[in-house]
Order: structure tokens, then C-alpha cells, then sequence
């Protein structure tokens, strides 16, 4: 394979960017090698390409770890299927271009319980901001940016049935206790939201 500056192994949606940042003109170094090694197969099918109608046929796939869980306790310890992509853009190629962070709850366990330094919610925030260009109902809390190269949307917004369908199933939540969260991708992901996507021009 030869000898390289960087080798970033995992080519899903953080191992992309980084290899992406490394090379190129986000390296200080123009001259600078970097490698990034992929363990499934392309992206380049039809079935990642129209992914709301074809998702269900890369689960179980070559395309996907297809990963279970352990026996979990509170669920009456059923093992649940847990995808994961196993292609080039990792889950973003197989998820429905859902755009769900992860809970700030778990950053900051890192950081306290876990030694992991920068890497508490507070910290890691800006990059979030910073790779996103949001198309969205509100931005009054800070948690969403425009200008980045990720378009986030809110889907239901693009059809109107597909948003009548979604505030209907909110309500139905809201009627069984469940409470309304306006922004899942904000201070906390508990409660019933409208689905935010990786979609431009929606």
C-alpha cells in the first residue's frame, strides 16, 4: 500500500470529514498523503442513492454490521437489531438521511466520567455548528448554525402529507404522555419530535 502521512480507518461520516480536512486545501501541507480504508463495499448503488424508498433492503446486507444488542433488562430482556454502515458514509448511507446527534448526556459522561478532555457537550457544540447549514423552524436556543456544508432540514416541512402524518403521530405521543421537544437536536432529546434530515433543498 506504500507509506502515508495519515491513515484515518472508517470511512463514515466523521472518518470522511477527517480524511477530507487532512488532505487537501484544509491541510496546512498541500503535499500531505492520507489514506482512508473502508471495509464494505461503495456507496454508489441505487439503494443508498434513493434512500426513502429503498433503506429497508440494506438492512441485513452487505451494506450493514448488523450489529444486536445485549439483553436488556428493561425491555424484558429482548436483544434488539442495531444497523450499522458497513459502506462508504457508514450509517449516514443507510439511515434515511436522518440527522440525530448524540445526547448530550453521553458527551459529558465522557468527559467526567471518562478522562475524555474536550469532549464534553459544551465543547464539542461548535463543531456541530460549524458543519451545519440549517433550514429550520428556530434557532433561538444556539444550537444550529447556517453556513456549513451539511444541510439540515426539517422533512415534514418538504410534503405536506408526510407532515400532516408526523404532527398527527407527536399528538398521539402527547395524548400518551409523552411530552413535545421542539428540537431533539437541542438541550435534551427526550420527548416526541418532527424528524430533522440531511436534505437540501427540501
Amino acid at each position: 500500500l506504500g507509506r502515508y502521512d495519515f491513515v484515518v480507518v472508517g470511512a463514515g461520516s466523521a472518518g470522511c470529514v477527517v480524511a477530507s480536512r487532512l488532505s487537501g486545501d484544509h491541510h496546512q501541507d498541500p503535499g500531505v498523503s492520507v489514506l482512508l480504508i473502508e471495509a464494505g463495499p461503495s456507496n454508489q448503488v441505487f439503494q443508498v442513492r434513493s434512500p426513502f424508498i429503498t433503506c429497508p433492503f440494506l438492512q441485513n446486507s452487505e451494506r450493514d454490521w448488523a450489529f444486536r444488542t445485549v439483553a436488556q433488562t428493561r425491555t424484558d430482556d429482548r436483544v434488539s437489531y442495531w444497523p450499522r454502515g458497513k459502506t462508504l458514509g457508514g450509517s449516514s448511507s443507510i439511515n434515511y438521511m436522518l440527522y440525530v446527534r448524540g445526547d448530550p448526556r453521553n458527551f459529558d459522561q465522557w468527559a467526567t466520567e471518562y478522562g475524555c478532555d474536550g469532549w464534553s457537550y459544551k465543547e464539542v457544540l461548535p463543531y456541530f455548528l460549524k458543519s451545519e447549514n440549517y433550514v429550520g423552524p428556530n434557532n433561538a436556543e444556539g444550537f444550529h448554525s447556517q453556513g456549513g456544508p451539511l444541510h439540515v432540514s426539517h422533512m415534514a416541512d418538504a410534503n405536506f402529507r408526510t407532515k400532516e402524518l408526523s404532527e398527527r403521530f407527536v399528538a398521539s405521543c402527547r395524548a400518551a404522555g409523552i411530552s413535545h421537544n421542539e428540537d431533539y437536536n437541542g438541550a435534551s432529546q427526550e420527548g416526541a419530535s418532527l424528524c430533522q434530515c440531511t436534505v437540501g433543498n427540501a
